[in-house]
């Protein structure tokens, strides 16, 4: 079911463990352009950056709401060691701001050290 309200669509999506590309995504409602939001998806089971924007515009109202794709790269996630590592690019659109990236998946993972860097892909 598509999220219909900006309070249903989730800050951070990603797969618990392993090494996985991601995006991040401006989400905007189309009603009222002044309310806009950053969200991080990341799915080991999409092979490219398109295939994981493609799934996030499927879980979210595209009546309701405009959604740019604005960088990404890969992330390696530790659930045993409670550890995300963010790191490289898209070729598609580029790097994201990793150190946003980091701040969203802070707040979706506490206790967990997070941290990134551009080099890599």
């Amino acid at each position: 079911m598509a999220a219909k309200s900006m309070e249903d669509i989730k800050d951070v999506d990603l797969d618990n463990s392993g090494v996985f590309k991601y995006i991040q995504v401006q989400v905007t409602d189309k009603k009222d352009t002044s309310k806009t939001k950053i969200i991080v998806r990341g799915y080991g089971r999409c092979h490219w950056h398109a295939d994981i924007f493609d799934e996030t515009k499927e879980q979210i109202d595209k009546k309701s709401f405009k959604l740019v794709p604005l960088g990404g790269g890969r992330i390696k996630h530790d659930d045993k060691k409670r550890d995300i590592f963010i790191y490289g690019y898209s070729q598609a659109y580029g790097p994201a701001k990793h150190e946003d990236s980091k701040e969203l998946i802070e707040k979706a993972f506490p206790g967990y050290t997070v941290s990134f860097s551009y080099d890599g892909y």
